[in-house]
């Protein structure tokens, strides 16, 4: 929680091409063990360098502020935990968003897209 926002923000892009790239993996290799390889590979890094993500924060939170510990973490009040997600949400927005989906979306773009 006493963590910078340029930490959060830098860790919270890492954790989401980390997550894509096992998403991505799992859609795109073809071979079983491979996939397995490389999905546990992209999730131990996740895991080893403690990455912020959104959802984990989300439920990581909520497990704290409902427990009877919740007053004695530090820095654990309402406007820190906001400013938290608020700039998690934005790096995962990074790092899933503008990193990994539009660099793809562009490589995998169609010419002859047809609407009906």
């Amino acid at each position: 929680m006493a963590r910078p926002s340029e930490l959060v923000l830098l860790e919270g892009i890492l954790a989401n091409v980390f997550d894509n790239i096992a998403i991505l993996t799992s859609i795109l290799v073809k071979d079983a063990s491979a996939k397995l390889w490389i999905i546990l590979s992209a999730i131990s890094m996740f895991v080893f360098l403690s990455n912020e993500h959104i959802a984990a924060n989300f439920a990581s939170f909520s497990i704290v502020k409902f427990s009877i510990v919740s007053n004695e973490v530090q820095h654990f009040e309402i406007a820190n935990i906001l400013r938290h997600w608020g700039v998690t949400f934005v790096a995962n927005l990074i790092g899933g968003g503008f990193l990994i989906g539009l660099p793809y979306a562009y490589l995998n773009k169609n010419e002859e897209t047809y609407v009906d």
